[in-house]
């Protein structure tokens, strides 16, 4: 696997005409009035719809072809992919929808810390930077079927790196993998371990420092 970044997301994802695009974007609770505010019937799938979380399918993260989806949906992601209505990822593949939705299904639950489970929400941006820097070593498996996962951000938790589009691609020949591992939780590696650790202090930092600054701007003494 190889990682490159690029400024523009259209340099990433190129103009392979057998290649397809998917959107994941993030539920806030303002995503699917703002999707349908831009387009009057948008073709959407929801994540967790066959899958244990199925039972929070309001917060379940939306899926949409990237090729076919409306003007407006698909600029205003790539105004603002990381925060906002419409913050998430991009995904690439040249296998069929089912293959790549039950991928991305696949990847919800992760095994972390020995036999640990947990859900992992690697359509975040700043999970995915984590998750898919190659400083983190992810697993082969991560991609399955597809070419490459795509985020905006940045490749590692830096402060001070300057922020813009990265994927993690496949540089092999062929993209199966043995049907017994297909059904296994991806295990993480201790590289994306260090690294979501890492990002949780920095968010619990910066929450703590944003607390501050309010209550002594709204302070009388």
């Amino acid at each position: 696997m190889t990682a490159i970044s690029a400024k523009s997301l259209v340099e990433l994802l190129g103009d392979d005409d057998e290649q397809s695009h998917w959107l994941i974007l993030e539920e806030t609770g303002q995503t699917l009035p703002a999707l349908y505010s831009l387009s009057p019937a948008p073709d959407y799938e929801w994540l967790f719809l066959h899958t244990p979380y199925a039972g929070l399918l309001k917060r379940s993260p939306l899926v949409l072809r990237l090729d076919t989806v409306a003007r407006e949906i698909r600029q205003a992601f790539e105004n603002d992919p990381r925060q906002g209505d419409f913050s998430g990822i991009v995904v690439s593949s040249h296998h069929p929808h089912d293959a790549v939705l039950a991928h991305l299904r696949r990847c919800l639950e992760v095994r972390f810390y020995g036999n640990r489970r947990a859900m992992l929400r690697y359509y975040y941006p700043a999970i995915a930077a984590c998750l898919f820097a190659p400083d983190s070593k992810p697993h082969r498996q991560w991609l399955g079927p597809l070419d490459q996962w795509v985020w905006f951000g940045t490749t590692t938790q830096r402060l001070d790196e300057q922020p813009q589009w990265h994927a993690l691609r496949d540089d092999t020949d062929t993209q199966a993998i043995a049907s017994d591992e297909s059904s296994r939780p991806i295990t993480l590696s201790n590289g994306q371990e260090n690294a979501l650790e890492q990002h949780i202090r920095t968010s619990q930092a910066t929450e703590r420092t944003t607390h501050y600054h309010y209550h002594r701007e709204g302070s009388l003494t």
